[in-house]
């Protein structure tokens, strides 16, 4: 019985092994198969096996990076949450370090390969977590060394009760109950079995929460923690971003009249709520009538509103004068071009224009430029957004910093200098 104990002890050990190891091969799972590597002036899709330091890589958006190097050429975001833990994209840009396994998120990159295979960061880390599960905590040595001279001391105090019991005569069932007796009493059931529980418990559990322990001294003395100090309040989140306030707009309109044939200029221009502000629009031009009747209607601390423009209609030049009066009243917060045939079936490009009554002091005397034009899949003859391409332009609004070829932060000074 004791020798059953203590193999089934040995037995949620492995197991507590075996859950670790799963956390370690989704890990694993996160280096990509194939990288595109340029090589004699030319691109190259490679097996992730065949890369060499030294290399240049290509990484486009949403692939895995593939071996940790410096980046070259590009500007991106990169999403590290898998090995750093930090939920939120980091900034990468030239002479940046990439991580493999890594996501990236929105500008296509080029950088040298410095490590690669098994001796990347998370090759490391993984290398790291299988010495710790081959470790044992002191307990679990000091309660092996235990069994190790207990054991036989039990088995041999046991036999000799029984053969004392037989020495004087008594009966083999009665001796050989008295043994069993010794037996079962000494079981050490927590030296087989409550250590190796505690371990499987708590390396499982941990590794279901993507907490990987350095080594078997490390979960020991965890025990011990009064005070627990982070680095950032990435660490002890979800690992990935969430919806904690919604902000809400005053307006979120689509394709707002730009040919009505009659509307009441006359009581627009005369408006006694002030709705007419950026001027008044030429005859037949509702737009941006519906336009300054939006602005003029928001909040005066917290409006927001956001409007679609398909045509171009925004940059028109006959309402050249009432688009100055807009930038210079600085409150666009953000323009955001959109390919074609998104609105409508248009063969035309759009944008979506977004202001705000009252812009953060950070935004103020500026506008920030997403150009989404080319985020957009196109199939069966016709074209629509992907989940990826909203995340990438949401992305790039939340974090209002200059992306490469995608976004870029305009002071008013430079848009009038370049003629509005």
């Amino acid at each position: 019985m004791i020798l059953t104990l203590i193999t089934l002890g040995k037995f949620f050990e492995t197991r507590a092994k075996g859950e670790t190891k799963g956390a370690l091969e989704k890990l694993m799972a996160l280096a990509p198969k194939s990288a595109h590597v340029v090589r004699g002036g030319a691109e190259l899709e490679l097996p992730a096996d065949e890369l060499m330091v030294g290399d240049e890589i290509i990484v486009r958006p949403g692939e895995l990076i593939p071996a940790d190097g410096v980046v070259t050429f590009g500007k991106t975001y990169v999403d590290e949450a898998a090995v750093t833990g930090e939920s939120m994209p980091v900034l990468k840009e030239i002479d940046a370090r990439v991580i493999a396994g890594t996501m990236n998120k929105a500008g296509a990159i080029h950088f040298t390969a410095e490590r690669v295979k098994n001796e990347t960061a998370s090759s490391q880390i993984i290398r790291l977590m299988e010495d710790a599960t081959a470790s044992k905590a002191p307990i679990a040595r000091l309660a092996d060394k235990i069994a190790g001279v207990f054991v036989p001391v039990v088995i041999t105090i046991a036999l000799f009760a029984g053969g004392v019991w037989l020495a004087l005569g008594e009966s083999f069932e009665f001796a050989f109950s008295i043994a069993i007796s010794i037996l079962v009493i000494s079981c050490p059931c927590a030296l087989g079995l409550a250590t190796p529980v505690a371990i499987m418990v708590g390396t499982g559990r941990g590794a279901q929460m993507g907490i990987l322990y350095k080594s078997g001294e490390a979960l020991e003395a965890g025990a011990n923690i009064d005070t627990v100090v982070l680095d950032k309040t990435g660490t002890i989140t979800e690992g990935h971003p969430s919806i904690v306030k919604l902000k809400t707009f005053d307006c979120v309109l689509a394709n707002p009249p730009y040919s009505v044939r009659q509307w009441n200029r006359t009581a627009f221009q005369n408006d006694k709520y002030g709705r007419n502000f950026l001027g008044l629009p030429p005859q037949g031009r509702a737009d941006y009538a519906f336009f300054q009747h939006i602005l003029k209607s928001m909040d005066d601390e917290k409006g927001r509103c956001a409007i679609l423009f398909p045509h171009g209609v925004l940059f028109r030049a006959e309402e050249k004068s009432m688009r100055e009066n807009l930038i210079r009243a600085d409150l666009i917060d953000c323009v955001i071009g959109i390919g074609a045939n998104l609105f409508y079936n248009s063969p035309m490009e759009a944008c979506v224009v977004v202001c705000r009554s009252k812009k953060p002091k950070h935004k103020q005397g500026k506008i920030f430029f997403i150009n989404a034009v080319n985020e957009v899949t196109r199939k069966n003859a016709q074209s629509y957004l992907e989940s990826g391409h909203i995340e990438k332009i949401s992305s790039a609004y939340e974090n209002y910093q200059d992306v490469e070829g995608f976004a870029k932060i305009v002071s008013l000074d430079e848009i009038e200098r370049n003629n509005f």
